[in-house]
Formats: C-alpha cells, structure tokens, sequence
C-alpha cells in the first residue's frame, strides 16, 4: 500500500444533469446536457440565458448552493459506509458562497444607504464559512473536527480535495468531508458577463469555433480517508487520491499564459508529488471551459507533460461550469470513469482547431479496456491552478 495516498469511500452530486450520483453518470455518459434557459431569475442584460440550473431539489432561495451542499454530503455520508462517533473535518470550496443572502442584504439599503440591522442574518449567510456551520448544523453524524472553507475561484473544488490528501498524509485527520458548491446568481452572472467570459451562444470546449463558456450550478461531494482506518472496516473505495498541486500563474487576472508555464509546473508537481509517471496516466480530465486562449493554453501543457495520446474530454457541455463545485464534480466523474473503464464525452465538438491537437473523446462515451490512473485540472481568474491525480480501487497494494 502506498501510505501516500488515501481513499475515496463515498461520493454525492447534485448537478443539472442528476440530483444523486448514478443518474448524474447515467446521464453523463448518454450524452445529456443540462443546460437551458434559465428560469429562477431574469437574464436581462446577461450575456446569456442559457445556464445549467438545477431543478427538482428544495433549497432556500437565499442560499441554494448550500443546500445543494447539503444534499450532496448526505448521499456521500450515505454511501460511505463509515461509521457513526468518528468525526470529520470538513473543507467546503466555492466562489460566491450564499450571494444570493448578501444580495437580500444590499437590496434593504434605504435612500440615504442605511441598512436595517434586523437583515444581518443574510450578511451573516453570505459568509465563505456558513456553509460549515451550516452542515455541522443539519447532519449531526458529522459530529466535531476542524472547518476549512477555500475560495480560489474556479480551483477551489480540486484544492479542496488535494487539501484533505495533505489532513491525513500529515496525520491531523483521518476522515474529511470536501464539499465544492456554488449556486446561479445574479451578482455572479453579471460580473462574468461584464468580463466576457460566457459565450453568447452555446458552449464548445476544444473546438474551433468555441466562443466563451457557460456557468452551472451544483454541488459535489466526496469522504476521504485514510486507507489503513478504510481497511480496519474494510470499507468500500470508490478510488484514491493519489496526489495535487496547487499553484498560479501570476500573469494576469483573467487571460492565461500563452505558453502554459504554470500549468506545466502544476502539472508536472502533481505526478511527482503522487509518485507516478505520466506514462502511467490514463485519462485526463481537462477544465475545458471553451474559452479562445485558454483551451490551447491547456493543450500545450497537456501535451507536453502528459503526453499527445492521452484521452481527454471535459465535461462543462454538459453541466455548465459549475464554478466552486467544478472541481469537486469533475473528480467524481474522473473516478467513476477509471472504476467503469467509461470515459465521458466532450459535447458539442464539431470543427477541428489545429491549435488543439489531442484525443479529445467527441465521439461519444469511450469505453477502454482498464484505466487506473487519472488527472483532473482545474484553473480559475486570478490565474489560480489546481490538479488531483486520482486512482481506481483496483490499483492499491
């Protein structure tokens, strides 16, 4: 066994695509797209009214992104297996938190800007660590252990993830809850719009004539462990955490490096801090947000630290970029690809762009004889990167 690692033993999604985890990689896998026009608020003024919105789940309109976390904690918690008078730490990732609570608290704002103090409970909502309290509050199996909340845009799902392989390879936690979540808003709609980051017609990763991407909303969940503690109850694994990285780029608030430096560097650190060679990587799952440069910025390092015949897709046609809980999502999907030998398909590839040159999986689910080990990236504005090196069940000694 490689003490390095640590285990994945439950895992939950709430997505446009699925509200648990066998519908949302059924529909994965069929091909499915969640996305479509937005009904919760007016996308007047938006650069798009597509989004990938989560439908048939009760949530508190002031703070759907936690329940969506809620939701997804519970099914990881319940397909886990663990036991009850353990505690869990608990890292939740997300972008905008509770925005939606913070934009209930703007709106109170009178004529001369003052604000009622009886709407402090929403300022005090939209704060990145509610979402702690407010698990620990609702699922008392969760019981006691240290709270992190990670906010490094778009990264923040993977960080989260690679935070909690760093609790229990240090040996401060045994078992750590990672929750990625984020909720449509209007406050986050209309600033990405503002930046120009969503295409005004639909999303096409890798392709050539991608245009921008578009946002969703979700939530992903997954229970990691210490192996040894895993197989003192010899608990189901659903795969491993083998190794990340975390880094930035420091080039520019929203456009990446043509050339990919901080992607290769990340990229490069999270096979050696997992101890595997690229030769040894069976799928990769990209960020993949549609965007003109970023897109080939992946490319490139892609191809140079991994290689040119890796089989890579992303999934955000499918599910919209679902900002904080990308990353979360996307790792889910990863494993179950590598535990079902299923990769995912890219949608909406059409046109070949020379500057994108790899195997990118457009052809529909691919399935392949065995995978074992697999990559999934995440970058974010503010020239944040992130990258979970991630193994199947069958690969530990």
């Amino acid at each position: 066994m490689n003490n390095r690692w640590a285990a994945i033993t439950g895992m939950g999604v709430i997505s446009c695509i699925g509200n648990n985890l066998n519908d949302f990689w059924s529909n994965l896998i069929a091909g499915k797209s969640g996305i479509k026009e937005l009904k919760r608020f007016d996308t007047t003024g938006l650069r798009n009214s597509l989004m990938g919105e989560v439908t048939g789940i009760d949530f508190d309109i002031f703070s759907p992104g936690q329940d969506f976390a809620l939701a997804a904690v519970k099914e990881a918690l319940n397909n886990s297996g663990a036991q009850e008078g353990g505690n869990f730490d608990l890292i939740t990732a997300t972008n905008f938190a509770a925005a939606e609570s913070f934009e209930e608290f703007i709106a109170a704002e009178d004529e001369n800007g003052n604000i009622d103090l009886e709407m402090r409970e929403y300022l005090e909502m939209s704060c990145y660590s509610n979402a702690n309290k407010y698990l620990r509050e609702n699922i008392d199996f969760l019981g006691t252990g240290d709270d992190y909340a990670l906010s490094l845009s778009c990264s923040s799902g993977t960080a989260a993830l690679g935070t909690a392989l760093d609790l229990i390879r240090s040996g401060k936690s045994k078992r750590v809850v990672v929750v990625g979540y984020d909720s449509l808003n209007m406050l986050g709609m209309s600033g990405l719009s503002i930046l120009r980051t969503i295409t005004n017609e639909n999303i096409r990763p890798f392709d050539k004539n991608r245009s921008g991407t578009i946002f969703g909303e979700g939530a992903g969940a997954l229970i990691v462990e210490d192996l040894d503690e895993t197989k003192k109850r010899d608990a189901k694994i659903f795969g491993t955490v083998c190794g990340y990285s975390v880094n930035n780029n420091a080039y520019h608030l929203t456009a990446p490096d043509k050339e990919g430096v901080g992607l290769i560097v990340l990229l490069e650190r999270a096979l050696k801090d997992a101890g595997i060679n690229a030769a040894d990587i069976d799928y990769v799952n990209a960020h993949g947000t549609a965007t003109a440069y970023f897109d080939v910025t992946e490319t490139k390092a892609i191809k140079q630290v991994v290689g040119k015949n890796t089989p890579i897709s992303s999934i955000k046609a499918a599910t919209g970029h679902t900002m904080g809980a990308a990353g979360a999502i996307e790792a889910i999907a990863t494993v179950m690809a590598l535990q079902h030998s299923i990769l995912p398909p890219t949608l909406n590839y059409v046109t070949e762009d020379p500057e994108c040159d790899l195997d990118y999986i457009t052809e529909g689910a691919r399935n392949i004889e065995k995978a074992n080990t697999a990559i999934s990236i995440s970058s974010g504005i503010g020239g944040n990167n992130s990258a979970v090196v991630l193994g199947r069940e069958g690969n530990i000694k």
